[in-house]
């Protein structure tokens, strides 16, 4: 017979590596989700250290 798929989630996510094996899905903004992305890049825009994802 013909193979059958199904979707159980459709967000964009961004899965975080926590080390040991251990991840972290984490379901991206609705504003991420109207077009396709293909890349990430985090950078250093503030003093604080934090890394802000683009």
């Amino acid at each position: 017979g013909a193979l059958h798929y199904e979707a159980d989630m459709l967000e964009s996510v961004f899965i975080e590596n926590q080390g040991n094996g251990n991840f972290v899905m984490k379901t991206l903004p609705v504003e991420a989700q109207f077009s396709p992305f293909h890349d990430f890049k985090f950078i250093d825009i503030d003093i604080h250290k934090d890394h802000t994802l683009f």
